[in-house]
């Protein structure tokens, strides 16, 4: 996963899957060694969940202080207070395509396009 530090790139890396406590763990590992930190990107909305819900904990105001975004877009992303900056790709497309292609290539055939972009949507909202 990639943090903006300032003006300069930082990132940290995980094992063990994304889940919402591993995202609270990053942010306190991230601040601990960079506590000027103003912004983070999660490669995922669980990641990002974990780090909105331990910084209401500290008290740390978002977006005011630390802004937060995540990458999926579940429904759940909106519904948080503040609700999750995130970027939304269309994995149901992704999935279905993907399918088509190995169903195709297991037929022997090369799929038509075997490469697509599909796009995704920033969806701004109050974690910014």
């Amino acid at each position: 996963m990639t943090f903006l530090y300032r003006k300069r790139d930082c990132q940290l890396s995980c094992t063990g899957g994304a889940a919402i406590a591993q995202g609270a763990a990053l942010l306190d590992r991230m601040l601990e060694e960079h506590p000027d930190t103003d912004a983070l990107f999660f490669c995922n909305d669980d990641l990002a969940l974990g780090a909105l819900f331990r910084c209401l904990r500290r008290g740390i105001a978002v977006p005011e202080q630390l802004a937060l975004a995540g990458f999926n877009d579940p429904p759940a992303s909106a519904w948080t207070t503040p609700a999750l900056s995130t970027v939304a790709t269309p994995r149901y497309q992704v999935g279905r395509d993907s399918a088509a292609m190995l169903l195709e290539l297991m037929a022997g055939r090369e799929p038509e396009m075997p490469r697509k972009d599909l796009g995704f949507t920033l969806h701004v909202r109050e974690t910014r």
